[in-house]
């Protein structure tokens, strides 16, 4: 009933028929592939139909052309001159050619990409390098126009109301993505066209093509806007030029995929290990788009309330019982943690420390055990990340039933590996999650207990939540481009090495042995201490535990101790081994993973940027058009509450109200609140206002504004497309975010020009022998009479 037009209706039932043959039976997926997709991916389809001889991006290839078969042997050395086609011309043949080519099948060509990268990653790229190797290469302008040709066949789709018929083309583009990320990278930027925005700019082309791009600590290599068609040139200002050190001479450019800050494409981005694809301009385009829009605002106010947090828990560990906020920070003289008069005065016996089970020994100037305050803003922290955690598993489960569909359209399997359960718990398994059950943890410990002073092992516990929430609070913090982020990221790289990891694992299992066998001559310490004492000996190279390894030793010891020549000759090895040679060879190894890791740091930093916007989507983007909660507000007549300026608002508010409770809740002693109901009353709904309060302003960052488009609404059927516009910087190299050294790149471009040249050479001897005529060779008679003359 939604299909207007009676050829949408046949496609329609057309391919409702093919999927009862595939689930029958009746029908392989290999035969529709056959009969559909064409024989030979885009890359070699422009290569054979291009003209053979092409000019390079250096020289005139004027030399070195091979004669083909049908051509006569006297015009050989003439085929190996090009003849250039005028260029209007070219580009005429180029557009027919490519309109030809797309058809009525401009899908199948993309999936037929995907099928060759499945196939052979490797062969694919070797035919993106071949037909994009040279800049005035016609196979490149008849790849450019043919993916041109691809989009404007699915905007002629929308337009005829049978999009929902075909796979959509961001979903085929994030499983090229998945397979051979480089040659999507490549794809995704012969997408970026300046005809387009040249001739949407008309005569401001040639007058203004530089802009003011101004980071915090660092300058962006582009600026992006994410708009329609006429609404982004009120979102940049561009300039003729200027004396400001931030004013960029920059290119412009049009991205022709519609819609392209798609979820799919950066959980794709995201999930790659292949990191090279954050070197391509459009790749990183996607991401400073989403980076000034939302993820700035996104890591204020992340940044903000893990402070909060932190400060809360470092006055309750920093506070002794009875003491001022943050009294221990003012010692100046050593305390005994076993004082027996501290212990008296706060109801406690002066051998608490030693009484009952580990868990309840109680230390002396421990902190107190009942901080409400504090209690309850942990609390709506902890409850604030498991409403993100459920709300992050639903929309991935979400898309991973958007992702069944899409395989049902394309007949390929690759969207279920993208959004599959690997995928989530690489996404889940981050420091979040620890700190999580560590404050959980730590909240049950301390939950309605009235006793004094903490345990020593709830101290415990505080600490391991201050430790988790320090790291929190860099994680926000290590995307921001800065020196610091960057170094950050290069030292966590380089630990996380396989090369390291795998080394590590091979010291601590040989390690653990030799202390295995170190105990079985030791008979006086445990286990434990053996283990610290032989870290600190064998590792560390400390002398306490180099004694324990029998490196102190004496004539009488050995006359007494007949054990003691063993524990010496088990030192000696032991010292050799580690000390002197594993780790040593650990140093050397994560010192070349670090320099490794430095060299490609802006990739790591860029897909830890596209982490962040993934997981803020699905974690954090509760206000989504199309979404169940956004159409149950709609249905209150609520929704202009839950956009962008209000919901900020409305957030702040109700954080500001709650958190202003909790000096009441601090300041006031209990009985004030005349029943104990009232005191519990008031707690929970300053903890319920708190936990409002900051999800509505990590909220409100992604919510659309009054009378805009949502940039990730529910479901990918956006009612209005948006186009990305790069200005990105004249002087933008990728070669700077690959690492790759000037003076490499000097050896391989002269490493390059001399194998072209040995080609050459081989080419045009080949013609010479077939152009010159044959000379017979003199008699041997002949030869040897000159050879003796010549004597």
């Amino acid at each position: 009933a939604e299909i207007d037009t009676p050829k949408g209706v046949q496609q329609h039932l057309r391919a409702v028929v093919d999927t009862l043959k595939w689930t029958t039976g009746f029908l392989k997926l290999e035969a529709k592939e056959e009969k559909l997709l064409p024989e030979r991916n885009l890359f070699e389809e422009a290569l054979a139909i291009s003209a053979s001889g092409e000019e390079s991006e250096d020289e005139p290839d004027d030399v070195g052309a091979t004669a083909t078969a049908d051509e006569p042997k006297n015009e050989a050395m003439a085929a190996a001159v090009e003849t250039v086609e005028p260029e209007n011309e070219q580009s005429k043949e180029v557009e027919k050619w490519a309109e030809q080519y797309v058809g009525a099948g401009g899908e199948n060509i993309i999936v037929k990409l995907i099928c060759d990268a499945s196939n052979n990653q490797k062969a694919l790229g070797k035919h993106l390098k071949t037909a994009l190797g040279k800049k005035k290469s016609k196979s490149k302008d008849m790849v450019k126009a043919t993916l041109k040709k691809v989009v404007e066949g699915y905007q002629k789709h929308k337009e005829e109301k049978t999009l929902h018929l075909h796979a959509s083309l961001t979903d085929l583009m994030a499983q090229l993505i998945y397979l051979v990320p480089t040659v999507a990278g490549t794809v995704l930027d012969l997408l970026l066209d300046e005809d387009e925005i040249n001739q949407e700019m008309k005569d401001e082309k040639d007058l203004k093509n530089h802009i003011r791009i101004k980071g915090v600590f660092m300058n962006d290599p582009m600026k992006c806007v994410y708009a329609g068609k006429e609404q982004w040139k009120n979102k940049v200002k561009l300039l003729r030029r200027g004396r400001d050190p931030d004013v960029y001479e920059v290119r412009r450019y049009k991205c022709l995929l519609p819609n392209v800050l798609d979820l799919d494409l950066i959980q794709a981005m995201a999930y790659t290990n292949n990191v090279e694809i954050f070197a391509k301009k459009s790749v990183q385009a996607i991401l400073y788009c989403a980076w000034r829009k939302l993820m700035v605002h996104a890591v204020k106010i992340q940044t903000f309330l893990a402070l909060v947090d932190l400060l809360s828990v470092l006055a309750w560990g920093m506070t002794t019982e009875k003491g001022s906020v943050f009294d221990r920070l003012l010692w100046n003289e050593t305390h005994d943690d076993k004082d027996p008069e501290w212990l008296k005065e706060n109801g406690y016996s002066s051998t608490i420390w030693q009484e009952g089970s580990a868990w309840e020994h109680v230390y002396a100037y421990g902190s107190p055990r009942h901080a409400p305050s504090v209690w309850n803003i942990l609390a709506a922290s902890t409850l604030r990340q498991f409403i993100n955690f459920v709300w992050k598993t639903c929309s991935w489960h979400q898309r991973q039933q958007a992702a069944m569909e899409a395989q049902t359209k394309s007949g390929l399997q690759f969207m279920g590996y993208i959004w599959g359960h690997y995928a989530y718990f690489q996404m889940i398994l981050n420091a979040d999650l620890f700190l999580f059950f560590s404050k959980l943890i730590f909240l049950c410990f301390t939950f309605g207990r009235k006793e004094e002073v903490m345990t020593g092992f709830e101290q415990a516990a505080l600490s391991g939540t201050f430790s988790l929430t320090l790291i929190g609070l860099l994680s926000p913090f290590r995307v921001v481009a800065c020196k610091v982020s960057l170094s950050l990221m290069a030292i966590k790289r380089a630990v996380v090495n396989p090369d390291v990891l795998h080394f590590f694992t091979f010291l601590f299992v040989m390690f653990s042995f030799f202390m295995f066998a170190w105990g079985i001559v030791d008979r006086e310490n445990t286990l434990l201490c053996a283990f610290v004492q032989g870290f600190r000996g064998l590792v560390v190279g400390d002398g306490d535990g180099m004694d324990l390894m029998g490196m102190k030793t004496d004539d009488k010891t050995v006359q007494n101790d007949e054990a003691h020549k063993f524990k010496a000759a088990f030192g000696i090895l032991g010292m050799i081994l580690f000390f002197s040679y594993l780790m040593n060879l650990l140093i050397a190894i994560f010192s070349n993973t670090y320099e490794e890791a430095d060299k490609m740091v802006w990739l790591y930093f860029h897909q830890a940027r596209a982490q962040d916007l993934r997981e803020n989507i699905l974690g954090l983007h509760k206000f989504r058009r199309g979404g169940h909660f956004m159409m149950l507000m709609d249905k209150l007549n609520l929704t202009d509450h839950f956009e962008k300026p209000k919901a900020l608002y409305l957030g702040i508010a109700m954080f500001g109200v709650g958190f202003v409770i909790q000096f009441g809740v601090h300041l006031l002693p209990e009985h004030i609140f005349v029943r104990e109901w009232v005191f519990y009353v008031t707690t929970l709904v300053s903890i319920i206002l708190l936990t409002l309060g900051a999800t509505f302003m990590e909220a409100s960052v992604y919510a659309p504004g009054d009378g805009e488009q949502d940039w990730f609404p529910a479901e990918d059927n956006p009612t209005t497309d948006h186009y990305m516009y790069v200005f990105c910087r004249s002087d933008f190299d990728s070669n700077l975010f690959l690492g790759t050294e000037e003076l490499d790149r000097e050896m391989e471009e002269a490493q390059r020009r001399v194998k072209k040249m040995h080609d050459k050479i081989d080419n045009l001897t080949e013609v010479l022998k077939e152009c010159l005529p044959a000379i017979p060779a003199p008699p041997k008679e002949e030869m040897k009479q000159q050879e003796q003359g010549d004597g």
